[in-house]
């Protein structure tokens, strides 16, 4: 077995030890998520305003701006849900930490497009923005942008296909009027 010098041996502790020092600090960005982000839909432009609008009350997410006629709508920041110092989301990927970084709160906001295709075809447009805040100990280092997951999208079109089946069939129930 070949003996190391102590000198030589320092100097492998030393950058061994540097190696990790720095990975430990290394963030890793978040990855862009393949999902579907529109959906088009066999219903009345109304139709499709009025269920969208119901679908962002039921989950308690307000809209800041909402108008009809241009079918734009834009929500209030949410809160995204995680849980503590341990940051995993269903709705967002806001990369990967190191050291001592941490996220504190995690928000979204929501812009909806509504356009009407024809007159029983309208489609749905979201474009998700996340955002985070970053932390390094006590201290506030900035916001950083995070990546989609599709979860609230996936939501909405899930509910919407739902609702619009549900609607279709209660339509479909009520007796013909002359």
């Amino acid at each position: 077995m070949k003996r190391v010098a102590k000198g030589e041996m320092l100097n492998r502790l030393y950058v061994v030890t540097v190696f990790l020092l720095i990975s430990g600090c290394v963030t890793v960005p978040p990855v862009q998520h393949d999902f579907q982000a529109e959906e088009k839909y066999a219903a009345t432009y109304g139709e499709v305003w009025q269920l969208v609008n119901g679908f962002l009350s039921d989950e308690n997410i307000s809209v800041k701006t909402g108008n009809k006629e241009s079918g734009a709508i834009v929500t209030s920041e949410i809160e995204v849900p995680y849980e503590g110092f341990q940051y995993a989301s269903d709705y967002c990927d806001c990369g990967q930490l190191g050291g001592l970084y941490v996220y504190h709160e995690i928000k979204g906001e929501y812009k909806i497009q509504i356009s009407k295709l024809a007159e029983k075809i309208a489609a749905i447009r979201i474009d998700s923005r996340y955002r985070a805040s970053l932390w390094l100990g006590k201290d506030f280092v900035g916001w950083v942008p995070c990546e989609s997951k599709g979860y609230l999208e996936k939501k909405l079109f899930e509910q919407l296909t739902s609702r619009f089946k549900t609607y279709q069939e209660e339509k479909d129930k009520k007796p013909a009027t002359k």
